[in-house]
C-alpha cells in the first residue's frame, strides 16, 4: 500500500523593503534646496562673523559641552550665536581654513539648481572647483603658516587639514612641495578651463 507524503508548503517570506519613493518628491526636493540655502546662508554668515570674533569664541566652544548651552549662548560674539561659532570652529578652524568660505557658494548653486530648476553655474563643475580649491589653498595657507617662526592670529587660515598637509608634504619633498603644488594648481586649471595654449607662450613662440 503506498504511503501517502505531505510537503509543507514553505511559506514565502516576505522581504522587507524601503520605498524610495519620496525621494522623487517634489515636495522633498523643495526641503532639501530650501534648506541647503539657508545652510549657505548661516554659514556664510558665521564664517565672515569668525574671521573677527572667532579668537575670543574659541575658548567658549571648545568648553560649551562642560558649561549650559544658555552660558555658553551669552558668552559667544558670532553672528548666529553658539552654533554658528561651533559650525565655524570646525569648518574653518579645525578643518579647512579661510578655504571654508568656498562651501557656502556651491550649496547655494545647488540649492537654486534643485528648487527654480535652473543653473546659475553647472553643479558638477562647480562641486569640483569647490573640492579641489578646498584643499589646494588649506596646503598654500598650511606652507604660509610653517614659514613663520611665531603664531599668529591669521594661524586659523590653513585649517587643522591645511596645516597637516603642508606638514606630511615638506616631510616627504622638503620645499619642493612649493613645485608640486604649482604643478597641481597649473593642471586642475588647464583642464577645468580647457587651456590649450598660453598666450605669453604662443606669442614669443610667433615673434621666434
Amino acid at each position: 500500500m503506498a504511503t501517502n507524503t505531505y510537503k509543507k508548503k514553505e511559506e514565502k517570506k516576505e522581504k522587507p523593503s524601503f520605498n524610495m519613493a519620496f525621494l522623487s518628491d517634489r515636495k522633498f526636493k523643495l526641503f532639501i534646496g530650501f534648506s541647503l540655502l539657508l545652510a549657505s546662508i548661516f554659514l556664510f554668515v558665521s564664517f565672515i562673523s569668525y574671521l573677527s570674533t572667532g579668537q575670543a569664541d574659541q575658548s567658549v566652544v571648545e568648553a560649551y559641552t562642560d558649561t549650559s548651552i544658555k552660558d555658553s549662548g551669552t558668552e559667544v560674539q558670532n553672528a548666529f550665536g553658539l552654533i554658528g561659532a561651533i559650525a565655524a570652529h570646525y569648518f574653518v578652524f579645525m578643518w579647512f581654513g579661510i578655504a571654508a568660505l568656498l562651501i557656502p557658494p556651491f550649496l547655494f548653486i545647488a540649492g537654486y539648481k534643485i528648487i527654480w530648476l535652473k543653473e546659475l553655474l553647472p553643479v558638477g563643475k562647480a562641486f569640483n572647483f569647490t573640492a579641489f580649491y578646498l584643499i589646494w589653498i588649506s596646503l598654500v595657507m598650511g606652507f604660509f603658516l610653517l614659514s613663520k617662526e611665531e603664531t599668529t592670529f591669521w594661524g586659523f587660515m590653513s585649517g587643522g587639514v591645511g596645516y597637516e598637509l603642508a606638514i606630511v608634504s615638506e616631510s616627504l619633498m622638503g620645499w619642493g612641495a612649493i613645485l608640486f603644488i604649482l604643478f597641481l594648481f597649473i593642471t586642475f586649471n588647464m583642464f577645468f578651463f580647457n587651456i590649450t595654449q598660453l598666450p605669453a607662450f604662443s606669442l614669443s613662440l610667433i615673434h621666434i
